[in-house]
């Protein structure tokens, strides 16, 4: 290869291989300056300050106690000062953190910097950890600034490893101003013990842990979901009398459980007063598990006034029961939530339940209780369920037999709807408990809603500020994603004016072609411009046939105004103080208008064929159903996994569906159990019927027989422990195993485990935090699931809750590894010194080159290949035509230059002669007839000489030609015998 580069360099003419190398070492040089990372070095004065703010619950709870103020506020305003003192090109972040670190400002000029922007009161998770919050304050750090970290914490770390982060930041320093506090009085509640099963009745041991570090007496009380055991009969409290201190005391107690199968202990000790700091600790919780026979919850959406059951709920509660199920009755207000207590159930039954009567987190609850733990889900129909209820979109959706939306004759005309959504500068405020904005959850809210329509509706999107802005142009919703997307980039900032946007949103609105025309508008303030316009404005959109719905958002809201828009619209009217409730008012707001997918009448219908069913021999033996009186519409899944039975003679909607999802089973039934039932409730194959349904779709009791499992803590590490015997106790080796973790705020940790001895596999999961953990594990045997094993237990008191005082020693070993110093919130010198100048390196600013070298090193390489392949310069001449060439131009220089010496000495000859006489003078010296004589000489004398150069440029020319066909034939020839010695070059190689 490298001969053959060789021989073609040598091939090429002279400046072609010039080029060549030029291009080559052009794109070597680019590259290896890319590779190498070069770039522009400057020197800058400028100092960029990041704060890390501890908001973890020891700061929160037990330095806010032992200070009696917020630490948070303090730290505020000491930044505030520090700001004041830095100068103008200087730079002020902030991170805060928890357990998790989040930039609630990112480094800007710290003289623009007021207290509206320091929002860091957030809460992201339980923990503290501190190295989060370094390692994601460097990474926040401007380039062309020398950096400092500012560090404001009590110094109790329960997660990562703060020092080795600090150490990573080679060169960085990091200011320790600590928050100190010691609690001089303190009484915990450290754990609370019971064994993790038990039968139902039995008596079980409680075992309560107290701590303090004073003498301390108060009352202990023990709740068993949420009712009180009687610790002490002499007292009507329930309560018993504790003194101890200081140190540990152990308190005993006897507890006996009802048949639910899982149950929650709480102990709360109340200290006496002036005993105690923080109460924030005086609390722990554990879980005992009680399985027992088969168990039903059914959510009854028809409950009457004070959540009486409805006759519909307890019609299905009997149906049950003959497929041994004992059922429990409860409205949604009243419904169970986190999946300890949904898991506890074998089946789930929503009747005529909308998906706004629960929250979004019970539906990812009820979600993981079926994936993940067997848990079977009936959805039954009714005027507000399925996706009437709105509940398309819902976590539950994808888990349903049936399909959501349904054919486009069926619901037409569809319904437009339009968002007008407050994008103020107010917007940006932080909801109270969390790190996300008000405009952030308006934006969640619209796109949560628009994922409840169905295609064929209309939707549009605009937001006010000062103007109004059109976020999703009105139009069928057929990309519903994109405009989701949409409606979550909005951001807030500018002023309110309302009205303007609400003409103009109205009118779009009121010029589709829908049924349903509904108007939704939300906003957190006061609006410019008269009120009267904007309840005008509404009564008008009113007659055109919109509706409008309000929201006032927030205590600065103009609550009088949008009520009376509400009203002048003839829509609702919602005043909400907490944001987070928002998602479900706008869901309500939908299911509202979805209320066609609903059918009534006389509904004839008939069993599906080649169902595969093991409800078929039911429907085959009771013969063809009766028709329905009642109907919620939905549509067939495309997948063949779900499995319809029963159907609609008409339409083919679903009437009876199931599949399987995940670990659990989930079934359809359309209609009611009651009224919308009509004659199936006397039809033969009705009670069978359920009987089959119930069996089928729950949890089989007992679990997987043979295994158990346990669940235990260490430091933020929830540790499993999976025992599996046969029938005849032997140990069952060579299973695949895994599952998750569940915990109360809904995340979902994966976990494997593996074999560690005969029968008996382990795992572990980080679970950091605090409250009830839920442990769903799926042993495989042969790639077959056995089933679904549980476990649950309670997250003990977390570290930084037991701390009675600042770890002032993390904080000063951080400040000396890094070099940084010790300051003090309390102390306004500190403040001034934060943006000192000889505290601070001079920044090396270094802006990186590769943008601009990689490209031009690719055009280079080109220009190289280029030069390469094509051969250009066999369009050029040869170096002997150039030589040639460049004698052939001397010469005709040179004899233009002799021409022209000639014709100047020629003149320089004339001037030199005596003045010839003038024509006239000659006339009168020599006569008419002489003169013209002379005349014919002379011009007879001029053509003679052009006559004689003409005949001389011929002969150069003829000259030049016959040279210029000689060298063309020696060229020829020579190309010729290199062409020859090239063959045979080649052939030789070969």
């Amino acid at each position: 290869a490298v001969w053959a580069s060789l021989t073609l360099l040598q091939a090429m003419a002279p400046v072609r291989r010039v080029c060549v190398a030029l291009t080559q070492t052009a794109w070597i040089a680019l590259l290896s300056l890319t590779l190498a990372g070069a770039s522009t070095v400057r020197q800058s004065d400028r100092l960029a300050v990041i704060a890390l703010v501890d908001v973890s619950a020891s700061v929160r709870e037990l330095a806010a106690a032992a200070m009696g103020a917020s630490p948070l506020e303090r730290a505020k305003q000491w930044l505030l000062e520090a700001a004041a003192e830095a100068g103008p090109e200087d730079l002020l972040g902030v991170v805060a953190f928890d357990g998790a670190a989040v930039a609630t400002l990112a480094p800007r000029r710290a003289s623009s910097i007021v207290a509206e922007d320091l929002a860091f009161d957030v809460r992201l998770r339980e923990g503290t950890n501190i190295a989060a919050a370094i390692r994601l304050a460097r990474a926040l750090a401007p380039v062309d600034a020398a950096l400092r970290l500012v560090l404001i914490s009590d110094g109790v770390e329960t997660e990562g490893d703060a020092l080795r982060a600090a150490q990573e930041q080679a060169g960085t320093p990091l200011d320790v101003a600590p928050i100190v506090y010691r609690l001089a009085k303190e009484a915990m509640v450290e754990f609370v013990e019971a064994p993790a099963r038990a039968r139902p009745g039995a008596p079980v041991p409680v075992r309560v842990g107290l701590r303090a570090n004073s003498e301390v007496s108060g009352w202990l009380r023990l709740f068993v979901d949420e009712k009180p055991v009687n610790l002490d009969p002499e007292t009507p409290s329930f309560a018993r009398r504790v003194t101890f201190g200081p140190g540990l005391r152990v308190e005993r107690a006897e507890v006996e459980l009802s048949e639910d199968p899982a149950h929650r202990l709480v102990a709360l000790f109340e200290p006496d007063e002036g005993l105690d700091t923080s109460p924030a600790n005086n609390r722990a919780e554990t879980v005992t598990l009680t399985p027992g026979k088969g168990r039903a919850l059914i959510v009854d959406g028809f409950a009457g006034p004070g959540g009486q059951p409805s006759a519909e709920a307890k019609a299905l509660a009997a149906l049950l029961r003959k497929g041994g199920l004992d059922s429990r009755i409860l409205p949604p207000a009243g419904a169970p939530s986190g999946v300890l207590r949904l898991q506890s159930y074998d089946l789930i039954a929503l009747l005529n339940v909308a998906a706004d009567e629960l929250p979004s987190r019970w539906h990812r609850q009820l979600a993981q209780a079926v994936e993940d733990m067997g848990v079977g889900l009936l959805a039954l129909g009714g005027p507000k369920s399925l996706g009437a209820g709105a509940w398309k979109g819902s976590a539950l959706e994808p888990l349903l037999p049936v399909k959501l939306d349904v054919p486009d004759e069926v619901v037409a005309p569809a319904a437009a709807i339009g968002f007008l959504i407050d994008a103020s500068g107010s917007m940006a405020s932080s909801v109270l408990g969390s790190s996300r904005t008000q405009q952030e959850i308006a934006n969640e809210s619209v796109a949560a809603a628009i994922g409840a329509l169905s295609p064929d509706d209309i939707v549009g999107v605009w937001t006010f500020d000062m103007a109004v802005h059109e976020v999703v142009p009105p139009g069928p919703l057929k990309n519903p994603q994109k405009a989701a997307q949409r409606a979550r980039s909005i951001a807030p900032g500018g002023g309110t004016n309302l009205y303007p946007a609400l003409r103009e949103a109205g009118r779009a609105v009121a010029a589709q072609q829908a049924e349903t025309k509904h108007l939704i508008v939300l906003s957190d303030g006061q609006s410019v411009g008269s009120a009267a316009d904007g309840v005008k404005i509404a009564r008008e959109l009113r007659r055109q046939g919109v509706s409008v719905t309000a929201i006032a958002l927030g205590d600065q809201a103009d609550v009088r105004t949008l009520r009376s828009i509400a009203d002048a619209g003839g829509g609702q009217f919602y005043e909400v103080v907490d944001p987070l409730t928002l998602p479900r008012i706008f869901v309500r707001e939908i299911r509202i208008v979805r209320t066609p997918l609903v059918k009534t009448g006389r509904i004839p219908v008939h069993m599906a064929s080649s169902t595969g069913s093991p409800l078929a021999a039911v429907l085959l033996e009771a013969g063809s159903p009766p028709p329905l009186a009642g109907l919620t519409l939905s549509s067939k899944r495309a997948a063949s996994e779900a499995i319809v039975l029963v159907q609609t003679q008409e339409d083919g909607f679903p009437v009876l569906a199931h599949w399987s999802a995940g670990l659990g089973r989930t079934a359809v039934f359309a209609s009611t159990p009651g009224a919308w039932a009509g004659q199936w409730r006397s039809w033969p194959g009705w009670e069978p019927l359920w009987t089959q349904l119930a069996q089928l779709i729950a949890r089989p009791a007992g679990g997987v027989e043979g295994a158990e499992l346990s669940l235990r803590f260490e430091s933020d590490q929830a540790l499993l422990t999976l025992l599996v015997q046969d029938a005849d106790g032997r140990p069952v080796d060579g299973l695949v195993v895994d599952g998750a973790v569940l915990t109360d705020d809904n995340q979902r940790i994966p976990v494997a485990l593996r074999q560690t001895g005969p029968g008996r596999y382990e795992g572990a999961a980080a679970a950091p935090g605090e409250g009830v953990v839920v442990a769903a594990i799926t042993p495989k045997r042969a790639g077959r699931t056995m089933g679904a094993v549980v476990a649950a237990a309670a997250r003990p008191l977390g570290r930084e809750r037991r701390a009675l005082q600042s770890n002032l020693a993390r904080l000063e070993e951080l400040a000396r590894v890094t070099g940084g110093r010790r300051l003090s919130l309390n102390d306004p010198a500190s403040a001034q010194g934060v943006f000192a100048r000889e505290a601070a390196a001079q920044a090396t600013a270094r802006s990186p080159l590769w943008p601009t070298l990689l490209p031009w090193a690719l055009v280079a390489l080109v220009l190289d290949v280029a030069n390469r392949r094509i051969a250009w310069d066999r369009f050029l001449p040869s170096g002997e035509e150039l030589k040639k060439r460049s004698r052939r131009e001397l010469a005709a220089r040179s004899s233009q230059a002799a021409a022209t010496t000639g014709r100047l000495s020629a003149m320089w000859r004339r001037s030199r002669r005596p003045r010839a006489q003038t024509p006239r003078e000659l006339r009168q010296a020599l006569g008419a007839a002489a003169a013209k004589r002379t005349a014919g000489a002379e011009t007879e004398q001029r053509q003679e000489e052009k006559a004689q150069a003409s005949k001389a440029q011929e002969r150069a020319l003829a000259d030049v030609l016959q040279e210029h066909a000689q060298r063309k034939r020696q060229r020829r020839r020579a190309q010729e015998e290199g062409t020859k010695g090239g063959e045979e070059e080649s052939a030789s190689v070969r």
